[in-house]
């Protein structure tokens, strides 16, 4: 707007040109200074007219805003503008003589100009004259560009107010967001003695600011009292909008906050301290009130010191002040005109009247339009060759039918609805669907639309219509011919070799899958009885890749993926779904996987299936009886033979489940029902070794880690591109990183602890050393001693292997100390010590009596007690001696400890360890300490088999173990370790050498546990075996030199 009238000079900084632009076409704010002001512009228009013209001169070069922006299409011969030498002059003048904190940088010149907000309309501007004399005086504001995002063919340009300015354009200023050059630049940077001004309008300000809180602290309360209120009389502020957006003003969170620092002003002696202040308050206080337009133009006008103060007394302590007293006075006439004048069907027609006026705001709020007629169910024709089935996307398009006067007044939800239902029958829904959604459909067609059933069945066809029936999904670029199946072979392969390392049986187990698959299930042709698909159960400790490989089936099927988690769940209906008749039922979880992946086809992964709370593992029973089995429903989910009709109960009709390929995850199979287990085929998955651990680490994680914290960009070696360059573990950093850092089966932890070095090398790198710059040019190298300092101290989880080492470095071997081998609940394996010492002696030979500790559990106990009997039978058969061994043992009383209290132990595979202890008491004989062994025993000395056998020999060999005692009947199970780590080229598995090389430990096979004490004492002891007694003697015992009772420190 013009203003023709020039402003003081006595604070002003007087300029020639300066780029001024208005922007009232998409924003039309009053930029106040002090403030930040977003204006959403078209992207091309934009970019090239402003950003284009900044970013041709040099001295903008460096600003960040521009860095961000990218100018397309640009040439030297568009139209643009450009800035003059004289400009540049004026916009550097203008910087260095208004400094604002933290935005004037040295290497940095921010994007000024002054933007005119056109208060009014341009054509009340004489702009069509170009003389000088009647050139006018426009008001506005210099601001910085302090922000820029782009947002599709947008731009929001965030600006910030820096200061007044009016600007003289002898120039047509036509208002179309080009940038123009002012004539003559006036611009506001504060007058010397602005304090000592301020101090003689400071009275007027407090009693101003006193005023206006107490009047909106007192509209708050009126306006809370009634939404509390239950008399009819206190709710009228309810009906009033300006009450309702007034309140909801100044309650919003920034206001209060913002309003909480004004507050503090009323302290005079505040005040008085931040006088400077003062003046950016008061314009901050009338943008943020609800003020008008005209009342904040007129306060950007208003440019020296006194014009402030009287514009800001006018606008808030009389104009605002008044405004709110009028209001309140207002809902004080209603109340009384209401309550005293109005009759009872009066009052009915202006409940009535607010009523219809809500209807349309909540009309408004859904996006429901109101130039169609009342809403009822239609008849619409559709494509017949329409196979999307996406029924969320609205169709606008509206297409006539026979007898049908109403179709152009149907909404978009209705219309969706009438197709989906008038090609029902193309969709392949089972005929009992087919008959349940039409009986519905005519229900819903005769329902009274502002009824809860209504509301209810409508939500039913919305998710029906979510059900991608008849849909199949398969990527283009992924399934390619039926009988290309070498090539695709060799890619499959590629695909799992590059997203899991090791685990060769697991991947060639799910190759056979995949092909088999490729014949069968991904032919589009085949039918269903034809297509049985395998359910995959993959078995295996947390973090060893189970529902990574999940995912690498579904890319390699060209599937889509979706995961449902099954852990923790006690309902019945989060498979089924609940029925229809309950408030707030929902599908279940498989069907709402179907609506997630748009097609009937998906790999779907049901995570964690042994953690579900089901009658056979006894967690949440109390549950069982009210709400069903769930692992009971998945028992149709995962029946080929069954899931081709599967029911969910909202659903209401059989739904074809068998072309979706199941793959369950657990963590423990034999948690999982019997019968649920029946159906799916078991793919075990151990925990890593040591050597895969390393190369996952070194090849996958390390890497991964580099470049999510950011390295890869900081270090800037040669350019080279391969991360594992910029940081190096050595193997002794490696061999501590895992065994003293980390004990899990998976590579979680070990993802964690490379994260934490990553991060530590870039802080103590590049933040922390100051002398060098921001880039490094070597490899860090990770030595122990380095990973003590970046980790701390490891923890004490390799225990036992410590404990193994400090009995060697006191005594050597102890009496009743033996080494056994355990699987741990992470996946992994290690040596248990077992402790038997001798604490007293018995009345008479009664027998030994052993009391134990160390969290044992029953089946440990009874393999403590076979192994008691064991020994009293050899004694009792006299193949051990009575003089001078048997009575010297049978009245001793003994104590047995497994270290590691806190860890619950059990299983059977600890009874030739702990029978080997007792006879190391009985026979005076050490067991060597770089021997260990696992083996059930019997009362008659045979050694059965065991699980686990691969984890404990990786435990063995990680804890430095020489000797391994294991029963024959393991056999196989360590020619399929040779074969899964292929260790052997040929089928002739030599399984002990290969053992020998690979993991450097000698494996004896034992079938009694005569065997065992041939191997451990056979130097020492004798066995004879007669053909006329089974049970062997010992002869030739020669004892060592130990005594009882020694200390295990």
């Amino acid at each position: 707007m013009p203003d023709n009238k020039e402003p003081p000079d006595s604070q002003i900084l007087e300029l020639t040109s300066f780029p001024v632009i208005s922007l009232y076409k998409y924003n039309r704010l009053i930029t106040l200074p002090g403030s930040i002001y977003k204006f959403k512009i078209p992207k091309k228009k934009f970019l090239k007219s402003i950003f284009q013209v900044y970013k041709s001169q040099p001295n903008f070069r460096k600003n960040l805003v521009l860095k961000k922006i990218s100018i397309e299409g640009s040439s030297s011969n568009d139209d643009v503008s450009v800035i003059s030498s004289s400009t540049m002059c004026n916009l550097l003048s203008f910087d260095h003589n208004y400094r604002i904190k933290g935005s004037n940088n040295k290497e940095e010149l921010p994007l000024y100009m002054i933007l005119i907000p056109n208060f009014l309309s341009p054509s009340i501007i004489d702009t069509t004259n170009n003389n000088a004399s009647n050139a006018n005086w426009f008001s506005g504001s210099v601001c910085e560009i302090v922000g820029c995002v782009i947002k599709d063919e947008d731009l929001v340009v965030s600006f910030k107010s820096i200061a007044r300015s009016r600007v003289q354009i002898n120039s047509a200023l036509n208002f179309n967001d080009s940038l123009v050059h002012s004539d003559k630049t006036l611009i506001d940077i504060g007058a010397k003695n602005q304090n000592d001004e301020n101090l003689k309008y400071l009275p007027g300000f407090l009693n101003d600011l006193h005023t206006i809180d107490l009047r909106i602290t007192k509209f708050c309360a009126n306006f809370k009292k009634s939404l509390n209120g239950k008399n009819h009389n206190d709710s009228l502020y309810l009906l009033s909008p300006l009450c309702n957006i007034l309140y909801i003003d100044f309650t919003r969170p920034q206001f209060v906050k913002f309003w909480g620092l004004v507050l503090k002003y009323k302290d005079e002696s505040y005040s008085k301290k931040n006088l400077s202040s003062v003046l950016e308050v008061i314009d901050l206080i009338i943008t943020r009130l609800p003020t008008t337009q005209t009342q904040k133009y007129l306060m950007l006008q208003a440019f020296n010191i006194n014009e402030k103060w009287a514009t800001f007394h006018k606008i808030v302590g009389e104009d605002f002040v008044h405004t709110l007293q009028n209001i309140m006075d207002a809902v004080k006439y209603v109340e009384t005109t209401y309550r005293e004048k109005l009759t009872r069907l009066e009052k009915t027609r202006l409940i009535a009247s607010q009523l219809k006026g809500l209807k349309i705001c909540l009309d408004d709020v859904k996006g429901i339009s109101h130039n169609a007629k009342p809403v009822r169910l239609v008849k619409f024709t559709t494509n017949s060759t329409n196979t999307s089935n996406n029924y969320n996307t609205r169709n606008p398009e509206k297409e006539e039918e026979e007898n049908d006067d109403n179709d152009d007044n149907a909404n978009d939800a209705d219309n969706e609805l009438h197709k989906f239902m008038k090609n029902v029958d193309r969709l392949g829904i089972h005929p009992d669907g087919i008959k349940l959604l039409q009986k519905d459909y005519r229900r819903l067609k005769r329902m009274n639309p502002q009824t809860a059933e209504y509301n209810q069945l409508r939500n039913y066809f919305d998710i029906i219509m979510d059900i991608p029936f008849g849909t199949n999904y398969y990527d283009s670029k992924v399934s390619g011919a039926k009988y290309e199946l070498k090539f695709n072979l060799n890619k499959y392969k590629r695909q799992l070799d590059a997203a899991h390392y090791g685990l060769n049986q697991v991947k060639r187990r799910i190759l056979e899958y995949l092909c088999i698959y490729q014949l069968t299930g991904n032919d589009k042709t085949s039918k269903h009885d034809e297509t049985r698909p395998v359910i995959l159960l993959l078995d295996g400790p947390p973090g060893v890749g189970k529902t990574s490989i999940g995912k690498s089936i579904a890319n390699i099927l060209g599937r889509k993926f979706q995961r449902i988690s099954l852990g923790g769940i006690y309902n019945e209906s989060e498979i089924r779904g609940h029925r229809r008749t309950y408030v707030g039922s929902m599908n279940g979880l498989i069907v709402n996987a179907l609506r997630k992946s748009n097609c009937m086809n998906p790999v779907i992964l049901l995570d964690e299936v042994d953690k579900v709370l089901s009658r056979k593992s006894g967690r949440g029973s109390s549950n069982v009886g009210s709400n069903g089995d769930p692992s009971a429903a998945l028992l149709e989910v995962l029946d080929p033979e069954q899931n081709n009709s599967f029911i969910d109960h909202y659903v209401g009709f059989p739904i074809d489940l068998s072309q979706i390929v199941f793959i369950c995850t657990s963590n423990d199979m034999h948690e999982i029902p019997a019968p649920l287990l029946d159906r799916m085929e078991v793919i075990e998955l151990s925990g890593y070794t040591f050597d895969e651990k390393r190369n996952i680490g070194e090849k996958f994680l390390l890497p991964k880690q580099i470049k999510l914290n950011g390295l890869h960009r900081l270090n800037c070696k040669n350019g080279c591109t391969d991360n594992r360059a910029y940081v190096k573990l050595d193997c002794g950093s490696w061999e501590m990183l895992i065994y003293n850092y980390t004990r899990e089966a998976g590579v979680r932890n070990l993802e964690r602890k490379l994260a934490t070095i990553v991060r530590y090398i870039i802080f103590q790198e590049l933040v922390d050393n100051t002398q060098t710059s921001t880039k490094i040019n070597k490899t860090v190298t990770i030595t122990p001693k380095r990973l003590v300092q970046i980790l701390g101290e490891p923890e004490n989880i390799n225990f036992l292997n410590q404990l193994v080492t400090k009995y060697d470095k006191n005594n050597g071997e102890l009496l009743g100390v033996v080494n056994g081998l355990s699987y741990n609940n992470d996946g992994s394996g290690s040596v248990l010590v077992f402790e038997i010492v001798k604490t007293g002696e018995n009345e008479g030979e009664s027998g030994p009596t052993i009391f134990t500790t160390g969290n044992l559990g029953s089946i440990l106990q009874e393999s403590i007690d076979v192994g008691n009997s064991l020994i009293q039978s050899l004694l009792y058969n006299k193949s051990i001696p009575m003089e001078p061994f048997g009575s010297n043992y049978l009245n001793s009383k003994f104590h047995l400890h497994v270290p590691e209290g806190a860890i619950s132990k059990d299983g059977p595979s600890a009874g030739m360890c702990i029978t080997l202890g007792l006879l190391s008491h009985l026979l005076k004989k050490k067991v060597d300490r770089k021997i260990c062994m696992t083996g059930e025993i019997t009362l008659t000395g045979k050694i059965l088999p065991i699980g686990g056998l691969k984890e404990k020999l990786y435990g063995a060999s990680v804890n430095k173990m020489k000797i391994v005692m294991v029963p024959i009947d393991n056999k196989n199970d360590l020619k399929n370790l040779c074969r899964d780590n292929d260790w052997c080229a040929g089928t002739d598995i030599l399984e002990l050498q290969l053992i020998k090389k690979n993991l450097e430990l000698d494996v004896f096979y034992i079938s009694t546990i005569y065997d065992a004490i041939g191997i451990v004492w056979g130097k020492d002891i004798q066995i004879v075996t007669t053909g006329d007694n089974p049970i062997p003697k010992f002869t030739h015992i020669r004892p060592d030199s130990v005594t009882d009772n020694v200390s295990l420190l």
